[in-house]
């Protein structure tokens, strides 16, 4: 019995070793893209707001113009899905954690809608689960106020990722689902709601990096997110939403 478990633990310990040199050498030879080029903000005092704050995809890592990123197609579906007009914000960086946001400075200070996306940057560097939770909070407590309808996006299925190889995706995917995990119930604790808004790894919906999705992969996922927040905002009583 004892052998077996020591046999497991080197096994273990070997494919660790292994994903650790992978992360090393992806992270030397990996195709780096750009954040999306365009306009990250717009006020027009329209009768409500959205702010968007988040890693690289939020940025729009993986598409040249920012209109045709994840945070503009949610816009632009919302606008459709209620017949109404927002002002809205992208607040985002390329490799960002959620502690990282707590440097961020937002032009909406008080949004009705405040979406947060973040966990793949956390996942790769380790980040422990309390600490994530931890900062997951102080970056709603700093971003809404009493009548914002905060809405949080799943943690990427990162093993489900193109450019990542067994066992570093092995590896790498139960940090991403433990995270997720914790994050899920920090969401029933706070009153904010979740969003299982994972899409297809096909390589069809994957930008060039095979890390980020390109348009069609940002509008399959902007598509989840808009049906979430639409189908919460109808359910609200009138005037729960207010002007920011």
């Amino acid at each position: 019995m004892h052998e077996i478990l020591l046999i497991i633990i080197l096994c273990a310990l070997l494919l660790l070793f292994i994903a650790l040199y992978q992360g090393f050498h992806l992270k030397r030879k990996a195709v780096r893209l750009p954040e999306a080029a365009g306009r990250r903000v717009k006020i027009n005092n329209a009768a409500f707001s959205i702010l968007h704050i988040g890693e690289s995809p939020v940025a729009g890592v993986g598409v040249k113009d920012i209109k045709q990123g994840l945070t503009r197609q949610v816009i632009s579906n919302m606008n459709q899905a209620l017949s109404l007009e927002f002002d809205w914000e992208i607040l985002a960086k390329n490799g960002a954690r959620v502690i990282d946001s707590l440097s961020f400075e937002a032009t909406i200070k008080e949004p009705d809608v405040l979406i947060v996306s973040f966990g793949v940057n956390d996942t790769t560097k380790l980040t422990r689960g309390l600490i994530f939770n931890k900062n997951m909070k102080a970056c709603v407590c700093r971003f809404s106020a009493g009548h914002t309808r905060v809405f949080v996006t799943s943690i990427p299925k990162i093993n489900r990722f193109p450019l990542l190889p067994p066992p570093l995706s092995w590896v790498l995917g139960i940090k991403a689902y433990l995270l997720d995990r914790q994050l899920q119930q920090l969401c029933q604790q706070e009153g904010w709601v979740y969003i299982q808004s994972e899409t297809s790894p096909d390589a069809s919906l994957m930008a060039e990096d095979g890390y980020h999705p390109n348009e069609s992969g940002y509008q399959v996922w902007a598509g989840i997110i808009t049906d979430k927040i639409s189908e919460t905002w109808k359910g609200r009583p009138r005037g729960e939403y207010h002007h920011y």
